[in-house]
């Protein structure tokens, strides 16, 4: 949630991790079902307001 929240891309935060693109995909739509949420930018408000 930390990399999504600094802004990087899918591809970007695959490459940091070490992981494929489909699997950062996955957790990244996974993450915001869990907050529901739509938006990759909704992620930086939810970690900006202490969530």
């Amino acid at each position: 949630m930390d990399l999504i929240a600094l802004g990087l891309a899918n591809r970007e935060i695959a490459r940091e991790l070490g992981i494929e693109l489909c699997t950062v995909k996955n957790h990244v739509h996974h993450i915001l079902e869990k907050l529901g949420v739509r938006h990759r930018v909704e992620v930086l408000a939810y970690t900006r307001h202490g969530g």
